[in-house]
């Protein structure tokens, strides 16, 4: 029974490790997209 506990946690880690990566990409969109947006913002408000 303690084997299969670890078995599971050893899981759960693996699919946490893969949900923090897919935040980590949607992150840098985010990021890349906010950028952008800053990068925009006074050439739209000069004109």
């Amino acid at each position: 029974m303690i084997n299969d506990v670890r078995c599971k946690s050893k899981r759960d880690h693996s699919l946490q490790n893969q949900h923090a990566e897919i935040l980590i990409q949607q992150n840098s969109r985010l990021v890349h997209a906010a950028q952008e947006m800053v990068g925009n913002a006074p050439s739209t408000t000069a004109s």
